[in-house]
């Protein structure tokens, strides 16, 4: 499964989960944690969407 962590982008128009199902993805049933969105792309494949930013200090190497 991949994890996307997208910043919610407003100037393109939609939210990162809403672009996605444009483009052919389907939620997921069920959707375990408010924090993401289990998607599903066209060949069933899962993968994950959220716009919750990590901690800064995981993001320090």
């Amino acid at each position: 499964m991949t994890l996307l962590a997208l910043r919610e982008d407003r100037s393109r128009g939609r939210p990162p989960v809403e672009r996605a199902v444009a483009l052919g993805a389907r939620l997921a049933d069920p959707q375990p944690d408010p924090r993401w969105r289990v998607l599903l792309d066209p060949a069933g494949h899962p993968f994950c969407i959220t716009t919750v930013a990590p901690r800064p200090e995981l993001l320090q190497g």
